[in-house]
């Protein structure tokens, strides 16, 4: 090679080296013969209020340093493209009860931070609101002082439920943020547990944060649209649409309401690259972890027809769709290219939860998809909350379960309950 040459290419390539240094997201490699796409371009760094956000860089998220083998996988056949985003989520998230007095520590996420973290995209269920007012009279203290009236009045009570309320101080927000959580969802059956004002405080707790809470109205009067969010991850433009069972005196949108959820998420995908609807719905225990044909009813309560409505979404363009509220994994099925997830069961329930199993097995659900929101890989990550003591209290403690059972568990209702789904599940 001629010496001008050599001296000229050099320093190029030295720069060239340089600058692909400081790049700042590190993929994790995907399994073997899954094409990784480009990253597209950056998101403008200027937005309005009704655009989406750029993800903060901090925690910054992190890559493991090989990549986990792949348990979820499409049938050998499918045609899908490039990983363009991956996505991490899990379920029912109560880090600590004000309301009962057992307000941990530590962060109860931190056996799991690097799977949360190692992610384009990871939100969970926020199971009860944020805040730290505390002359708020709460849902159950409400119930009992009815039916104490009831009493009086000798009127016939209505068979319900054991009654739960949450409250979760504002220092479980920064354990959601150290873990790299970009969004939550408010849409289920506690985010009212202690009135509209607690709620609404927790609503701008979390933007505070930079946390996007979705599914929630902060007035009744406000349109669906505005209870999704909206945030830029890989260069992709994301919506997240949050359901519940109730329509929590117009503050959530119900799942039984399927025509109107597919709308707003029809409309969304017309705006963004990619759209995941999250539902809070179906029966309550191990009796329900098996999915009914048509509208399930937990007591007297109709908890929606959870099939048809997670179809629906998918119908109506969302990528991902994913289920809570049974406090049980159900099972997960592939329907035209796009993931259904219909329970990730518990997730991190510090305390007042029944952790019996299979109630204390949870699931850290991994999506890669393609720009299209088709499933190119995912993986189901096992985790287990077993009961300890924090500070002389009762309180659980979450950890990976290197039984895997959750996949396992995952794995046997989905051959259940979706015999014919193309979705692979390996062992």
């Amino acid at each position: 090679m001629n010496k001008n040459i050599r001296i000229i290419f050099l320093p190029l390539l030295l720069a060239l080296t340089s600058a692909c240094a400081t790049q700042r997201r590190i993929y994790v490699q995907a399994p073997e013969n899954i094409e990784q796409a480009p990253a597209p371009e950056a998101a403008k760094a200027e937005t309005s209020p009704s655009e989406p956000v750029q993800i903060s860089s901090a925690p910054a998220k992190i890559a493991a340093p090989t990549a986990p083998k792949a348990n979820l996988l499409p049938p050998e056949n499918a045609h899908t493209g490039p990983v363009a985003l991956r996505i991490r989520t899990a379920g029912d998230t109560m880090l600590g009860n004000a309301a009962a007095k057992r307000v941990p520590d530590f962060n109860p996420l931190t056996p799991v931070l690097d799977l949360l973290r190692d992610a384009d995209l990871s939100f969970v269920n926020l199971e009860g609101p944020i805040c730290d007012i505390e002359d708020i009279e709460s849902k159950c203290e409400q119930r009992l002082r009815t039916r104490k009236q009831k009493k009086k009045r000798k009127e016939k009570q209505e068979t319900e439920s054991k009654c739960y309320d949450f409250r979760s101080p504002s220092v479980c927000a920064d354990y959601l943020k150290e873990a790299g959580i970009d969004a939550v969802s408010m849409a289920n059956n506690h985010v009212l547990d202690f009135d509209v004002a607690c709620a609404s405080a927790g609503y701008n707790i979390l933007l505070n944060r930079n946390i996007k809470p979705f599914g929630y109205k902060l007035k009744t009067g406000d349109t669906d649209a505005s209870t999704l969010t909206a945030l830029s991850a890989n260069g992709l433009s994301v919506a997240l649409a949050g359901f519940n069972f109730s329509a929590s005196g117009g503050r959530l949108l119900p799942v039984q309401d399927i025509q109107r959820a597919a709308q707003l998420v029809r409309e969304a995908r017309k705006r963004h690259d990619i759209v995941i609807a999250v539902f809070h719905a179906g029966g309550e225990g191990p009796d329900f972890s098996r999915i009914p044909q048509g509208t399930e009813f937990y007591f007297t309560e109709n908890r929606g027809d959870v099939r048809a409505f997670a179809r629906a979404m998918v119908d109506a363009g969302a990528a991902l769709v994913v289920g809570h509220s049974p406090h049980v994994l159900r099972g997960m099925e592939l329907y035209k290219g796009k993931l259904i997830a219909y329970s990730l069961g518990n997730f991190a329930t510090y305390a007042g939860f029944n952790l019996q199993l299979p109630n204390g097995l949870g699931a850290i659900l991994e999506a890669a998809l393609d720009a299209d929101g088709n499933l190119v890989y995912g993986n189901i990550f096992s985790t287990i909350q077993n009961y300890s003591t924090c500070a002389g209290k009762p309180c659980t403690k979450l950890a990976r379960d290197p039984q895997e059972r959750a996949l396992k568990e995952v794995r046997k209702l989905s051959l259940a309950d979706f015999p014919n789904s193309p979705l692979r599940i390996q062992p």
